[in-house]
């Protein structure tokens, strides 16, 4: 009904190594959506990524989805949108810890 890939990175920042997470490939069969499916599968993704210590997840999100993710905790990324194959998207993201104080 639903399906989602997650993708994981090593970024380097300020002398930390930290895991960032970025979902790709999100659709709900037009049938069920609406239905909460995709939400289900999305909170499940964010419960995965966090418990596999990611500070944050990711993804590009069609501009006219963006509500969307919003409501799940997603903020757009200023000034990172882009256009591909005549399709607006924006970066969005999600904190998904809270730095330590190693990081801060």
């Amino acid at each position: 009904v639903s399906v989602v890939s997650l993708f994981w990175e090593r970024r380097e920042g300020q002398g930390v190594d930290e895991s960032v997470a970025q979902f790709r490939k999100f659709c709900t069969r037009v049938s069920h959506q609406r239905k909460g499916y995709g939400t289900l599968l999305l909170e499940r993704l964010v419960a995965d990524a966090r418990a596999g210590g990611a500070k944050s997840l990711w993804c590009n999100a069609r501009v006219e989805q963006a509500g969307y993710y919003r409501k799940l905790g997603l903020y757009e990324v200023p000034g990172r949108a882009f256009e591909k194959d005549g399709q607006r998207y924006v970066i969005m993201e999600m904190p998904l810890r809270r730095p330590t104080a190693r990081e801060k």
